[in-house]
């Protein structure tokens, strides 16, 4: 899936507002993610709940958004999908 995301970053948010930079890190290598990680603040993850609900904070919910070419947000289905079906979303924002 790497080779067919060239024009994509993809950004994991650490909603738990008590770990620390060290533990999230660890936690990538740990898994073998080569993607970035990032924390979450508070002042935003406030405003994800406002625009989503509270579910988009639940990580096993496995919550997902992505930003179209014009950076306008969209939530995707919760849940782990194949990569397929990930990659038909994206081509679905990407021909608006």
């Amino acid at each position: 899936m790497r080779d067919r995301l060239t024009n994509r970053i993809i950004i994991s948010l650490d909603v738990d507002i008590s770990e620390d930079e060290a533990t999230l890190k660890q936690y990538a290598l740990d898994h073998q993610f080569t993607w970035i990680f990032a924390r979450g603040e508070a002042s935003l993850l406030r405003q994800f709940v406002k625009l989503y609900g509270q579910n988009i904070l639940n990580p096993p919910a496995v919550p997902k958004v992505m930003l179209d070419k014009n950076g306008e947000p969209h939530q995707l289905e919760f849940g782990i999908q194949p990569a397929e079906t990930i990659l038909e979303e994206f081509k679905k924002y990407d021909n608006q």
